[in-house]
């Protein structure tokens, strides 16, 4: 018994998720990862209520849900909410948890995962994404000019070839053609989009 107990608790303290129990409102049981997650020590975390540790955004939700549970309603075993650290950095966690009896009585067994740094990754993957479609809407837009700014072009020189060099249409003209080659030739400079 004393070595199975000794096993137990060599995995509890090494998990690298927070593991604890919560009976009648507060923590009766946490590892050391839980510690590291909140900041706060175990005999801390044992004489405050656990929703305190919780952001305020979400303490209600959190709650009803463990209510819900110890009475023995079948929900979901897992959701993710926001936790607020001793220091007052806010976390976001994933938790596992399940209806337990601890000490005879109704209680849940908790797994939290830290996945602040997971969703702050996926944040900037997504930004990363509509940055790389701007710069194809972008890439495509300037090409489009550009066919348009060379069709315009073209055609202007077609029209000079049939019109008076003397006269006023030419020069007309031709200040359409070379207004249309110097835009042409600057959105050729600045349309070289990489996507990211």
């Amino acid at each position: 018994m004393q070595k199975s107990e000794e096993k137990y608790r060599i995995l509890v303290e090494n998990s690298n998720d927070s593991i604890f129990v919560a009976q009648d409102g507060v923590i009766k049981f946490a590892n050391q990862k839980t510690e590291e997650l909140t900041g706060y020590l175990v005999a801390e975390l044992i004489k405050k209520p656990f929703v305190d540790f919780i952001h305020p955004d979400d303490k209600q939700i959190v709650l009803e849900k463990h209510k819900r549970r110890i009475d023995g309603e079948k929900l979901a075993s897992t959701y993710s909410f926001k936790i607020v650290q001793k220091s007052g950095f806010e976390r976001t966690v994933h938790l596992n948890t399940v209806l337990i009896q601890w000490e005879n009585k109704s209680a849940t067994l908790n797994f939290l995962r830290d996945i602040t740094q997971q969703i702050e990754m996926e944040a900037q993957f997504q930004q990363a994404q509509k940055m790389e479609s701007v710069g194809r809407l972008a890439g495509g837009v300037a090409h489009d000019y550009n066919n348009a700014l060379t069709v315009i072009t073209g055609y202007t020189e077609l029209s000079m070839m049939d019109t008076d060099p003397n006269g006023t249409l030419y020069a007309d003209l031709n200040q359409v053609s070379m207004a249309a080659k110097r835009v042409l030739s600057v959105s050729m400079r600045g349309s070289n989009f990489k996507t990211w």
